[in-house]
């Protein structure tokens, strides 16, 4: 096994040193490849909306690196309060491979950054002297991949007077484009964010991960998981003493494709939660939006598209033209019945847990019935399981003394089930009516039922 890594080893060298005599020429080809494809994406604009447009424009070429800047204006509709239209100057370098910098081993690596004002950098510099507070950088691969990494340094700034201090461990963010976008990958993470205000206090973000694994299903539209999770967020007085903390939140977007249609599912979990006044082992929400139809969300998508790249609309018309797609898909979309389903809403504590889930379709519910909630109602569907501990009520809005009268008349006239420390009950969403185990919901507090006369 030493032997076979030896041997590697020097068989590495040796290509090494090959390579060292040939590497001008190597970054001479790679740049003029990289400083055309440059030359052209900054003569057409193609990459930019239809708000931007590229007005100047100069490129550099060098034989290991070039340099460009472009002036990009911003469409006045698109920036309210501009009497005319805005110009923000971008700068590029475009470093030549095939060696482009660390972990870019390809035709390029282009660093964009947006030139900021005398003033702006003026109130920048004490926290991150003259390094660029953000900065984009483009790794162009050799068979037509890219990977994007978006970052921000270390930095320690102070906010305006008398109001604390911002203190920064660093952001990066890294996407991973193949060619043709058959996939999508992307990492990043925020070690720590803290705020300390001038009399000690302080609040503090620690563990911020971003994760997204994601595989073209069809046209804009993608199977996987997109992931944000943080450590814990705490905040704590000059003391020591904690005011609040939250541990191990973890929110999540999941989407599949099948038989045609896009299932979406949406949860956010948290691992604890304690204040002087609520402490929780743990808290869910876990929504889906299933059935929604493939080919309208992508007809949406294509849509949308067009007038982001028409440039002779006004900005008017391009906002009436999004209102008027998104009416479409909303028809199209119902057309297919989709259905909301509470997988589960929950929160346990030491003494007790609360849960519900269910779900809900509309059929025949119109964007004019938005507008109208009786109206929507009156269409749905929908069945909800709910339990709780009667330990549990104490987490609850309007506090544990309130729920327990108002559960004990509503238990009384049959609308819950109150037995072994617990309630239970079946809510259920039918032609406008609301029941409480069957019963019309509000009769035992003396109210009309939802669907009975006046």
């Amino acid at each position: 096994m030493k032997k076979a890594l030896a041997r590697v080893a020097l068989y590495a060298g040796l290509a090494a040193l090959l390579l060292i005599p040939l590497y001008p020429g190597l970054a001479y080809v790679n740049g003029r490849f990289a400083d055309a494809a440059a030359s052209a994406e900054l003569a057409s604009g193609a990459e930019l909306p239809a708000t931007l447009r590229i007005v100047y424009h100069h490129l550099r070429r060098g034989w290991y690196r070039s340099t460009f800047e472009a002036n990009v204006a911003v469409d006045a509709g698109a920036a309210p309060g501009l009497g005319q239209d805005a110009l923000i100057t971008v700068r590029g370098v475009i470093h030549h491979g095939p060696v482009a910098g660390f972990g870019c081993f390809g035709v390029a690596r282009t660093d964009i950054t947006v030139d900021l004002s005398d003033a702006v950098r003026r109130t920048l510099k004490p926290a991150f002297g003259d390094d660029d507070p953000l900065v984009l950088s483009v790794c162009s691969g050799y068979f037509g991949g890219r990977t994007v990494t978006l970052s921000s340094p270390k930095f320690r700034a102070p906010l305006d007077v008398g109001t604390g201090t911002l203190d920064s461990a660093g952001f990066r963010f890294v996407q991973h484009l193949p060619q043709g976008g058959a996939s999508i990958t992307a990492d990043g993470g925020l070690p720590r964010l803290t705020f300390v205000r001038p009399n000690g206090d302080r609040a503090e973000l620690t563990g911020l991960t971003l994760t997204s694994r994601q595989t073209r299903v069809q046209g804009s539209l993608y199977d996987g998981e997109a992931r944000c999770a943080i450590a814990e967020l705490s905040a704590t007085t000059a003391g020591g003493k904690t005011e609040g903390r939250v541990t191990g939140l973890d929110s999540r977007v999941q989407s599949k494709s099948l038989d045609g249609t896009m299932n979406y599912r949406y949860s956010v979990a948290v691992g604890a939660v304690q204040t002087p006044t609520l402490s929780l082992q743990s808290a869910v929400v876990d929504l889906s939006f299933n059935h929604l139809d493939i080919a309208a969300l992508n007809r949406f998508a294509d849509t949308l598209a067009a007038q982001n790249k028409d440039t002779s609309l006004s900005h008017e018309a391009r906002a009436a033209a999004v209102r008027e797609a998104l009416g479409t898909l909303f028809r199209d979309l119902m057309a297919k019945a989709p259905e909301l389903r509470l997988e589960r809403a929950a929160l346990q504590g030491e003494a007790g847990r609360a849960e519900i889930k269910g779900a809900v379709r509309l059929p025949g519910l119109d964007l004019g019935d938005l507008a109208l909630p009786l109206a929507a109602m009156k269409k749905a569907d929908g069945e909800f399981e709910v339990y709780v501990d009667d330990g549990a009520l104490k987490y609850l809005p309007g506090g544990a003394a309130a729920l327990e009268a108002e559960l004990a008349a509503l238990a009384t006239d049959g609308a819950v089930r109150r037995e072994s420390g617990r309630t239970t009950t079946t809510l259920r969403l039918r032609g406008g009516e609301v029941t409480l185990n069957d019963r019309p919901f509000g009769a035992s507090l003396g109210q009309r039922p939802v669907s009975g006369p006046p």
